[in-house]
Order: C-alpha cells, then sequence, then structure tokens
C-alpha cells in the first residue's frame, strides 16, 4: 500500500489542486490511502478536503488544532501512519509533477538499502539553490519526499520525534533519514533523487523568510 500525507496551513486556495495532482499520480488499480492533515486551519481548507474526501474514499481529514508542521508530522508517524510500503509526504501549496510516485517508488523497490527519495523542485526563484542542496547534500526538502515503508516503522518505534515549534525542520528530516537503523551513524546514500520528479509551487517572494534562509542552509549543512 502507497500512503500520502498532506500538511496543510491555510490553504484553501492550493489544497484542491494538490489533491488532485496527488490523486492523478496514484495508480488506480493499487491500495493507496491520503491523509490530509490540517494544522490550525482558520481558513475553508477543512471544508474544501472534507467534500473531496465524501466523493474520493481514499482521502481522510484528520483535523488537528495547533497550527505546527512538526506536530502534524509527528502525529501522523507515530499515530495515523500504517504499515504501508511507502510513505509520501507533501505540502498542500505544492502539487506533484507527473509521474513523480511511479519513478519514485521504482527507486525505493529497485533497492534493498535506500530509505529516502527526495523530491525536486521545478518551480520557484529558488529552484537552483534548492536542487543543489538535494543533488550536493542529499537534503530532504519538506516539500515532498518518499520514505520506505519499514524505516519510518523503525522511527515509530523508537519514538523518534520533530521539536514541536522548529521552523526549519528540513535539516532535521534529513538526518532522520540518513540515520542507520540504530540510530547512531549517518550514511548519506540512504537518500537519492530522480531527476525527472518532484513538485511545483507557487513562486513567493524573495524577501519571505524561507527563502533568505536558503543561503544560511547552503552554509551549515555541510557541519551535519
Amino acid at each position: 500500500m502507497i500512503s500520502v500525507a498532506i500538511f496543510a496551513h491555510n490553504e484553501a486556495k492550493h489544497i484542491r489542486r494538490s489533491i488532485r495532482s496527488i490523486t492523478s499520480n496514484l495508480d488506480s488499480s493499487s491500495t493507496s490511502q491520503i491523509v490530509l492533515l490540517a494544522n490550525g486551519c482558520s481558513d475553508d481548507t477543512e471544508n474544501i478536503v472534507a467534500d473531496i474526501a465524501r466523493t474520493d474514499s481514499r482521502v481522510t481529514l484528520v483535523s488537528i488544532a495547533v497550527g505546527d508542521k512538526c506536530n502534524a508530522w509527528n502525529e501522523y508517524v507515530h499515530n495515523i501512519s500504517e504499515d504501508s510500503e511507502i510513505h509520501y509526504f507533501t505540502d498542500g501549496d505544492c502539487w506533484v509533477k507527473d509521474g513523480s510516485f511511479d519513478r519514485m517508488s521504482a527507486c525505493i523497490r529497485h533497492s534493498t538499502t535506500i530509505k529516502t527519495v527526495a523530491g525536486l523542485p521545478f518551480s520557484g526563484r529558488s529552484r537552483t539553490s534548492l536542487t543543489q542542496l538535494v543533488t550536493k547534500h542529499r537534503l530532504v526538502l519538506g516539500n515532498l519526499y518518499a520514505v520506505r515503508g519499514s524505516h519510518l516503522l523503525t522511527i515509530r518505534k523508537r519514538g523518534i520525534k520533530l521539536p514541536v515549534g522548529l521552523m526549519r525542520n528540513d535539516n532535521h528530516i534529513t538526518k532522520f533519514m540518513w540515520s542507520n537503523p540504530d540510530f547512531d551513524k549517518f550514511i548519506h546514500k540512504n537518500v537519492i533523487w530522480d531527476d525527472q520528479s518532484g513538485f511545483k509551487f507557487d513562486s513567493l517572494s524573495p524577501f519571505w523568510p524561507p527563502t533568505l534562509n536558503l543561503c544560511q542552509k547552503a552554509c551549515t549543512i555541510q557541519d551535519w
């Protein structure tokens, strides 16, 4: 089974397109589930998702009062996720490039060692910088990535969680995915990517804080 976790905080503008891109990437003949974790939403996001869920049994809405992605990630990993073969993580303001799920799933299925396949950005002013973070430093971008089910199960069994309130959670997630089963050693080759697989999103202001943080990420990631 393939499971998809979508994290959304006030994404009424984008959520239909996001879910549509995911359903079009899923093989209709395979068992799959889509869990939309609406965290701290005050707009129409939850109503839109509930409406979609009424006509698509794969979609489940999970309402979380706390508006925090790390908390929502912990909730999915430790309380919601099932023993799926592969888990996809994405954001409600992104849409998945056609064919990405098939290619990313193949990367995991054709290897016994790969833990995570990172999605590449196919839009945005910072596309080049973000792509380099993935391909040079093997950073996992929170916008889209696939995790082998057995690795996520290990994270769950060990009670490993993201710190609630953490802003730059890509760094922590990457470390989780680099880790060996005992979580006492980093194996960077646990993370790979596919050149044709990834996500798109609406371009943001170059002065938006996460964009400004890219330079800091690039400078500090080599110290991990």
